[in-house]
């Protein structure tokens, strides 16, 4: 395994389609390479600066709505 993410996935891109036996056009290869990335795609970690980043939104998203509920019940 590396930390490097696109030799991750070009790894999970050839793992997975390491057993098909005979291509039959482009459609096949695209299908079988997204195969690859969506499999890839799952051992990706989450960086934890995008939790804090949606944790911030969040906060933001609730002060600001907050004065317009006070305005509409009073």
């Amino acid at each position: 395994a590396t930390t490097n993410a696109i030799e991750s996935t070009l790894s999970s891109v050839r793992r997975v389609s390491r057993n098909v036996k005979r291509w039959k056009g482009g459609g096949m290869v695209r299908r079988w390479g997204a195969i690859g990335v969506i499999t890839a795609q799952k051992r990706f970690r989450r960086p934890l600066f995008i939790a804090f980043v949606e944790a911030a939104l969040a906060h933001q998203a609730t002060v600001r709505t907050a004065p317009a509920q006070q305005q509409e019940s009073a």
